[in-house]
């Protein structure tokens, strides 16, 4: 519930401030205490893939669930 309470969040910001560019991300399953050693990711391509998806959203991405590596979730 609280991911979906996130997402919707960031629905409602994007409609009360539409000059500000909102999303939720998903670092993927990334190899750490948490995540476990089967995990799929190294912290550092979680990382990169995180900062190059921020450094390029636009407001028309405003709203959105998006992956590490840009791909949209749908909820």
């Amino acid at each position: 519930m609280s991911k979906a309470a996130l997402n919707m969040l960031t629905l409602k910001q994007k409609a009360e401030r539409p000059d500000i560019t909102f999303i939720t991300m998903c670092p993927g399953w990334v190899r750490t205490e948490l995540g476990g050693k089967e995990a799929d990711l190294e912290p550092e391509e979680s990382i990169a893939g995180i900062l190059k998806v921020i450094s390029s959203v636009t407001n028309a991405d405003s709203g959105k669930y998006l992956r590490y590596n840009g791909e949209e979730i749908p909820w």
